[in-house]
């Protein structure tokens, strides 16, 4: 584990056998892994967050189940995963801040294909900074996945919104935007999504908060 400098990260790896005596059970290994790692790559502006990870899954929820991992059973599987995550952050003095933000996913099951998949996304936020009661912000996101035993998908998303703070406790907030997406039999299609939000802090334990979005999925 390390948390000095611009990389800060930790590390946790097992490498267990499973040995059977006088069964026809075949004998293997199992391995466990969880890391992270963090690298500002500009100070406070560029950050590149990295993780990876291996552990038992079970194939299918309506497959076998076993209370412990090291009991043998042909419905679990070991499944390795890694993601790559840059983000950027920058503002411009008195008009809006920016924040750029990308990962790319894949995950590999050991002995099938089932589990193998490939998963991307994009998004871009901006904020505006020009104080006062009314505020601002717009923002697009892209997302698609990639399946190895199954069809791929992806969506897009596109929506701009205003806030209205009427004083310090009480904040009312509105968007609309546009998404696409093949949810619907692999066909790309557009809809509309709005939505209205409202936000009471009376105290600095007290938050009351009511969202309302409407998507089509």
């Amino acid at each position: 584990c390390s948390n000095a400098g611009r990389i800060k990260g930790s590390l946790d790896y097992a490498l267990s056998g499973v040995l059977y005596l006088k069964s026809d059970e075949k004998d293997n290994t199992q391995q466990t892994l969880s890391a992270n790692a963090v690298a500002e790559l500009i100070e406070n502006v560029s950050y590149l967050d990295v993780r990876a990870s291996i552990g038992q899954q079970m194939a299918s929820a309506f497959g076998q189940q076993t209370p412990d991992n090291r009991l043998g059973n042909p419905n679990r599987t070991e499944i390795a995963t890694l993601s790559i995550s840059p983000s950027l952050r920058g503002t411009l003095p008195g008009w809006f801040s920016v924040d750029l933000r990308g990962s790319v996913q894949e995950s590999n099951a050991k002995d099938s294909i089932a589990g193998d998949s490939r998963s991307t996304t994009a998004s871009m936020r901006f904020t505006g900074l020009g104080g006062g009661k009314l505020g601002w912000w717009a923002q697009a996101s892209t997302q698609s996945s990639e399946f190895k035993g199954g069809n791929d998908s992806g969506t897009s998303l596109l929506s701009v919104g205003l806030s209205l703070r009427l004083d310090a406790d009480l904040q009312f907030g509105a968007n609309v935007g546009s998404e696409r997406s093949d949810y619907f039999g692999g066909v790309k299609r557009r809809s509309a999504n709005y939505g209205v939000s409202a936000n009471w802090t009376p105290s600095a334990r007290t938050k009351l908060v009511a969202d309302w979005q409407r998507h089509a999925y």
